[in-house]
């Protein structure tokens, strides 16, 4: 039985990987504790490659856990962009534009691409280079403004 060197007073929210025919898969888990080589982890959700139901508590290899950040701590992982829906407010206030910054902007399903593309050109002075519908049918459109000399 291996020994516990160190107990953790509130668990740790980590990520168990496994490797899958799928390839790396990360599970949701709570880190107890560790021994020199294992961390004590409880699986948060069913982990079907180990068949561990929620709760399970087992001893892992340090490489196959990585920490997530805390909530406060964690980053917007695309500062630079900015996004608007306009699916419930045609006529709302857009963010102000600035150089090089990413601007998306959401769409009802009933409105047509090229009345997307006509709004989008008419508020911000230049043409969007993507457009895609999600699964509900909203029409995203979006690019990146030009860069304006200084």
């Amino acid at each position: 039985m291996a020994t516990i060197i160190r107990q953790y007073p509130a668990p740790l929210r980590g990520r168990l990987w496994l490797d899958s025919w799928a390839g790396r898969v990360g599970h949701p888990v709570d880190v107890l504790g560790e021994t020199p080589k294992r961390y004590r982890v409880r699986a948060v959700a069913y982990i079907p490659l180990k068949d561990w139901p929620a709760g399970h508590v087992a001893l892992v290899p340090l490489h196959a856990v990585t920490f997530d950040p805390a909530p406060a701590a964690a980053e917007d992982p695309h500062p630079a962009q900015a996004a608007l829906d306009l699916t419930g407010d045609p006529g709302g206030q857009l963010p102000p534009l600035q150089s090089g910054r990413e601007l998306w902007l959401g769409f009802p399903p009933a409105v047509t691409l090229a009345a997307a593309r006509a709004e989008f050109s008419a508020r911000y002075g230049f043409a969007p280079a993507l457009a895609f519908r999600t699964g509900d049918g909203r029409l995203m459109i979006g690019g990146a403004a030009p860069e304006v000399p200084t």
